[in-house]
């Protein structure tokens, strides 16, 4: 990939998270952007390249006048692990349609009118709103641009840029705005009881081109992207998959090529938050096996769209507002091929696991009471066993998410059951990755040897107590 740089609108890529960026205006939390759109096409790294996806986000801004300062900065969202290769701001008019550019010298802009379904661009110049200034200044342009057309760049003091500021994407607002700004203005009119205001917004179309690597991959995880992305009302995605691949080998059977040519067409793949499909009058054809592809995950899945792309998979849609859009695909796995957990989730494998056990005898256990044979009943210790064990590198091939593993207490040759005097039952904790636990047995009496835990694919830290159970030594 290209060098990196934060600062230039022509910028080819942000440099290491550690490093920290700043700029002279003060920052404001504002929810400037009022649609999104996003398109984009994962690959596969040969070469040496990284394996990522190419992304470009396509935002229409909305800056209340009455909220900020010409030059202020306005984070839209976090910097994370993406890296801006280019970014190009321009303005609108106040029925949403870009004042004239070229789309020789912006090719992005093009697009990002059609991805955002704008309004065609005018004839009229921007700096037609500036009664000091002559459009025909060279001051006004980015310097080393012209085409034919003579339309060329506006100067990022007119328009604005985006750049890195304290790890977050940013648009650092223009420091000149146009004299006739009713031109450009859009009054929003809000309403706090029975009065009414209105408050006057100028409006921007914003393009940034990023590089967001995968953050897993198979074979011990499945392809995970996760792209930050501003809070929106109307988000709309776009996202190209390269399709599977299966190299055949010479003892590769004819049925077995089949086989894996059915299967090579389609991804099992979900998103957070869920992708809805878009409709349109002629559906598209799917093949069965991706029609299929989820119905043997866990309950926490759901279908997502894939629909849209004349080859090859993806995924096409609108989605509700977020932080970032995680987007997750996996070859899809035969039900034998799936580990079951006791309670029928899908198990995990752990490549680390540090443990500790920690008996505490409590004392003696002697049977209480004038029930029958109540002298034949054993002696025994009350002890309290805690076990605690830090497990690094949970895994799964799948896309499935809310997964379980086994915690079993070996009881080996000894009678072991819950004090009756005291609380009967594990009490099992755990940090991020640790959603909740279920016992296998609804015995009153019995100790379980095996409980289920529910885990994300994240390092879980387990705590799991026995409170009390009593040991008979036979």
């Amino acid at each position: 990939m290209p060098p990196s740089s934060r600062h230039g609108r022509t910028t080819t890529s942000s440099p290491p998270l550690s490093t920290y960026s700043t700029t002279t205006g003060n920052q404001h939390k504002l929810n400037v952007v009022t649609r999104l759109a996003i398109e984009g096409k994962a690959t596969r790294g040969t070469e040496g390249k990284t394996d990522g996806a190419s992304i470009k986000m396509f935002l229409k801004l909305a800056i209340p006048l009455e909220s900020v300062t010409p030059g202020a900065t306005i984070p839209l969202f976090p910097e994370e692990n993406v890296k801006i290769l280019l970014s190009k701001v321009h303005p609108l008019n106040a029925n949403s349609a870009p004042y004239n550019f070229s789309t020789t010298l912006d090719p992005l802009l093009q697009k990002a009118t059609r991805a955002l379904n704008l309004p065609g661009r005018l004839q009229q110049s921007y700096m037609s709103l500036f009664d000091s200034i002559s459009p025909s200044s060279p001051s006004l342009y980015t310097s080393g641009s012209s085409n034919s057309s003579g339309v060329v760049p506006l100067d990022e003091k007119y328009t604005g840029l985006i750049l890195v500021s304290g790890y977050q994407v940013s648009y650092v607002l223009p420091k000149e705005l146009p004299t006739r700004i009713s031109d450009m203005t859009t009054p929003t009119r809000t309403s706090s009881g029975r009065r009414m205001s209105s408050t006057a917004h100028v409006q921007f179309v914003a393009v940034i081109d990023v590089w967001v690597p995968f953050l897993s991959k198979p074979p011990l995880s499945p392809y995970l992207l996760s792209i930050p992305v501003p809070r929106c009302l109307h988000n709309q995605i776009k996202l190209r998959i390269f399709p599977p691949t299966f190299q055949p080998t010479a003892s590769s059977s004819l049925a077995s090529i089949t086989s894996q040519d059915e299967e090579s067409t389609s991804w099992d793949l979900t998103s957070d938050p869920h992708v809805t499909a878009i409709t349109s009058s002629s559906p598209r054809k799917r093949s069965r096996s991706n029609s299929q592809s989820y119905m043997h995950f866990a309950d926490d899945e759901s279908s997502d769209s894939s629909s849209g792309f004349p080859s090859g998979c993806g995924i096409r849609g609108s989605f509700q507002s977020a932080e970032r859009i995680r987007v997750r695909w996996a070859k899809p796995m035969k039900s034998s091929e799936v580990p079951e957990a006791t309670d029928g989730r899908r198990r995990v494998g752990v490549r680390e696991v540090d443990s500790s056990m920690v008996y505490t005898v409590m004392g003696k256990y002697k049977p209480k009471g004038k029930r029958l044979n109540v002298s034949k009943e054993p002696e025994g210790i009350v002890m309290k066993v805690e076990y605690n064990a830090a497990c690094q590198g949970v895994w799964f091939p799948g896309v499935a998410t809310l997964l379980g593993m086994d915690v079993g207490l070996d009881c080996d040759d000894f009678d072991v059951t819950w004090h009756p005097e005291h609380q009967k039952g594990w009490d099992v904790r755990g940090d991020a990755g640790f959603h909740r636990f279920r016992s296998r047995s609804t015995a009153p009496t019995s100790i379980s040897c095996f409980t289920s835990i529910l885990v994300g694919k994240h390092p879980a830290n387990l705590r799991t107590t026995f409170f009390s159970g009593r040991t008979f030594w036979q």
